[in-house]
């Protein structure tokens, strides 16, 4: 479990790790690819600037280790993982 405040106060992002890949279930956090750009927040997220203070620090674990994202709420992209190369966040094209 990983904690990412901001949607809710306690709320929190599922990290899985399995034979060297790392997958992120980022619930609210981040519900739709749509969602990756940090000022790109939910409005009714309970503290906006709390959440994209989460999503810095999620992006740049997500960056470093090759997460695989995973949407909850994207019924077009369910999951991707982040271009390392971009220095804005957004999906690695597939």
């Amino acid at each position: 479990m990983l904690p990412t405040p901001g949607h809710t106060p306690f709320h929190q992002s599922v990290v899985i790790e399995s034979d060297g890949e790392i997958a992120c279930f980022l619930a609210d956090v981040c519900p739709t690819a749509a969602h990756i750009p940090l000022p790109w927040i939910m409005g009714y997220d309970l503290e906006p600037l709390v959440t994209l203070e989460s999503k810095k620090k999620l992006w740049a674990l997500a960056r470093d280790q090759e997460w695989l994202l995973i949407f909850e709420h994207d019924l077009l992209i369910p999951w991707g993982r982040l271009d390392i190369d971009s220095k804005r966040p957004r999906l690695k094209d597939s």
